[in-house]
């Protein structure tokens, strides 16, 4: 019985500590992933004319890998000229809860 509480107190100290050290990791990576997150949106938004665009392969970030659009591109302002072609539009019906909705 002696051997079953030791046991027991032991796992409960490792996982406590175990939650503490990723609580303290997390919030560390959440700290600068705030930071990033803030120096780019405060950056002046770049300018991309889609009047010159014919295709989403022209697109600056079409070619780019998720890292390399994610380094680049993510929370990025950015400002878009041309107009919209509404003869383009979809709509897309979805289903939640068996409920249709758009």
């Amino acid at each position: 019985m002696q051997v079953i509480n030791f046991i027991h107190i032991n796992l409960t100290i490792v996982t406590t500590f175990n939650i503490y050290d990723w609580h303290r990791r997390r919030n560390k990576e959440k700290a600068i992933e705030i930071e990033l997150r803030k120096d780019r949106l405060l950056k002046e938004p770049s300018r991309l004319s889609l009047n010159s665009i014919d295709n989403a392969s022209q697109l600056p970030w079409a070619n780019l890998d998720i890292q390399e659009f994610n380094d680049k591109w993510a929370y990025q302002p950015f400002e878009l000229i041309g107009k919209f072609d509404h003869g383009k539009e979809v709509l897309v019906k979805r289903v939640r809860d068996g409920n249709y909705f758009y």
